[in-house]
């Protein structure tokens, strides 16, 4: 039930409140009295008025804010234990009709809080999360939520004393997860500076203290917890690119986004074709900053990173482009950051966005994360920020979290349904990324003979213990560039090597794993010249090959390698239909997500439905129509 809609009425009179407590005069027993009257007086209150317009709407906020249903999704029925005093978000909670206790620290006296008579509230002084979770156990009574307010002073210097307290919360944590394995613990982070810690440090800061990261963990920005005031929001989002020679398209990628982004940031690495022309005089017209920097190319991932260095942490998030991409749909985009401004949950440090690649091709790429995940802190986990990987076909990755399993990235159109009440259906998931798959064989010549020398140079000078996710796609990349070369045999050597690792068997890369058994898969059916689509007499398909593709298949039950299988059969073949029909049973998963969120082509499930048509008509009908063909 909320009193959202009732807060302007009369409040109860301070009887009817909990009251202030002192060390001294706590008893167990006087808990749950004091438990009982907060539970009478929201019972008998319709709603209740306490705060001034300003603290309302802060307080409404929060209502208002993508937080309050991941909120309500966490919180259990037992009262909510706020550690460090009222805020925004204790005003919440009673909105909410939820008990309250607060421990409140350093008031002193009966010094009344801000929200002193709200029915629900019971505010006690000096007493510790460690002792409140102990008189609760004792009484049977399971806490629906603790939250830490954000004032962890975790950096350089600063206060011990408040230091010292604040990690004695962190650590009766642990002692909760022992007494309370279902409680949720949210919070949110200030350093000694005044300055948030940006979200992702949060479970790496917390997990010695509680011996794990889990899902226990809520984060939330920390203007919900009133820690830092609203006005300190920035700009919503910045266009960061690299670019060189780019004048064909990049007026229409600026002009794509020019009413959907804040700022534009842009790296040149020695265009000589007009293009910071092209630039200026396009963000110019449309109104929007325009940096440009100038830097020599190292590699992909290198030089990514140096961009996002430059462009800083200004606005809110980055979309990356690159010069031949456009957005489609940006005023959903626009509506997107909107929807997802101010940090909450854990579970959104980047999105991935869907990039088309003309009708043929479509996959999922980190495009749009928040500009704090790659800022360069100064305390204990400063270097487990989000970055670049990879000399090509680089990813967006916080390595640590990464091969700890613990990797927080969700899909555009995936949104934990939680935390997507009330977001518009066009939001999720309508616009996407155009990509200019259009080059001549000679720049794509060089463009892979590119990616050749880079992932050789780093393989030749690298092993699997250097950096086990760069190693893994660099043999993973490096076959497929050869084979887009025409050296197949090469790419299935590598590719093979590639399987016969321990790494491939983890589950971070399993999506590597599909792509290599595919692969060999279409391989050996060239291979053997059976991999063809007209209809026609073949020898039958080698064991190995079939392997491959029902291997990938059990990795991603997905259409395309029971597609490629069906089309290594000779038609009328009864295993050819069989793996038609078990592709149609899988055909909704064209935009799966998590490990199989893979390269899709939208052209073989066009063409399942005619191979399936074709199979299922009668032989006779088939010689027919097969002769009708041989007349021509």
């Amino acid at each position: 039930m909320s009193h959202a809609a009732t807060n302007e009425r009369p409040i109860c009179g301070p009887s009817s409140i909990g009251r202030r407590l002192r060390l001294e005069s706590i008893g167990v027993q006087r808990l749950r009295h004091d438990l009982d009257i907060a539970a009478a007086a929201l019972a008998a209150s319709e709603g209740w008025g306490g705060l001034d317009s300003q603290q309302r709407g802060i307080s409404g906020a929060v209502e208002a804010s993508r937080c309050s249903g991941l909120l309500r999704s966490r919180l259990m029925p037992g009262p909510v234990l706020d550690v460090g005093g009222p805020s925004m978000f204790t005003a919440w909670l009673l909105r909410e009709a939820r008990i309250v206790i607060s421990l409140t620290r350093g008031r002193g006296g009966e010094t009344s809080s801000p929200l002193a008579g709200a029915p629900g509230l019971v505010e006690m002084e000096g007493i510790s999360l460690q002792e409140m979770l102990e008189a609760l156990h004792e009484l049977s009574i399971v806490p629906g939520l603790v939250f830490l307010t954000p004032t962890l002073f975790l950096g350089g210097g600063g206060n011990a004393t408040a230091e010292d307290l604040r990690r004695a919360d962190l650590a009766s944590i642990r002692m909760a997860r022992d007494l309370f394995p279902e409680l949720s613990v949210a919070g949110a982070m200030l350093s000694d500076e005044g300055r948030e810690v940006p979200h992702w440090a949060l479970p790496s800061l917390i997990a010695p203290l509680t011996g794990s990261v889990n899902n226990m963990i809520l984060e939330l920005p920390c203007w919900a917890a009133a820690g830092c005031p609203l006005s300190r929001q920035r700009p919503l989002l910045s266009l960061v690119m690299i670019v060189k020679d780019e004048s064909r398209r990049i007026r229409e990628t600026v002009e794509s986004v020019a009413s959907v982004a804040d700022r534009v940031v842009i790296l040149d690495t020695g265009s000589t074709d007009g293009t910071q022309q092209i630039l200026r005089e396009t963000c110019a017209r449309a109104g929007l900053s325009l940096e440009l920097f100038e830097e020599r190319f190292a590699d992909f991932s290198t030089t990514r990173n140096r961009v996002l260095e430059l462009a800083r942490n200004r606005t809110e998030f980055v979309l990356m482009l690159s010069g031949d991409e456009t957005v489609v749909g940006g005023a959903e985009l626009r509506r997107f950051v909107e929807q997802h401004s101010g940090f909450c949950g854990g579970s959104e440090d980047l999105f991935n966005v869907r990039v088309l690649m003309g009708p043929s091709a479509w996959y999922w790429s980190e495009r749009l994360f928040r500009s704090d995940n790659h800022a360069e802190l100064s305390w204990p986990s400063g270097n487990n920020s989000w970055r670049y990987v990879g000399m090509t076909h680089e990813a967006y990755i916080n390595p640590s979290r990464t091969m700890d399993g613990d990797l927080f990235i969700q899909y555009v159109g995936d949104t934990d349904p939680s935390v997507a009440q009330g977001m518009p259906e066009a939001v999720a998931g309508s616009f996407h990324i155009s990509h200019d798959a259009e080059r001549s064989p000679k720049q794509q010549q060089r463009r892979l003979r590119q990616d050749v020398r880079l992932l050789e140079g780093y393989l030749d000078k690298s092993t699997s213990q250097d950096d086990a996710w760069q190693y893994t796609r660099a043999v993973f990349y490096l076959a497929q560039s050869h084979r887009s070369l025409g050296n197949g045999e090469v790419a299935g050597d590598l590719w093979a090597r590639y399987l016969g690792s321990e790494l491939s068997t983890m589950r971070q890369f399993s999506y590597l794993r599909y792509g290599a058994y595919l692969a060999l898969g279409q391989l050996c059916a060239e291979k053997d010249g059976a991999l063809v689509s007209s209809s026609g007499t073949r020898a039958p398909l080698p064991a190995d090959c079939r392997q491959h593709f029902e291997e990938a298949h059990k990795l991603c039950p997905r259409v395309e390698p029971l597609v490629y299988l069906a089309l290594s059969l000779p038609p009328g073949d009864p295993d050819r239909l069989e793996a038609l029909q078990r592709a149609e049973r899988v055909a909704p998963l064209q935009a799966s997500t998590g490990h199989c969120a893979l390269y899709a082509e939208p052209a073989l499930y066009s063409q399942l439905e005619q191979l399936l048509r074709e199979e299922r008509k009668p032989r006779k009908q088939k010689k027919i129509i097969k002769k009708q063909q041989n007349s021509y």
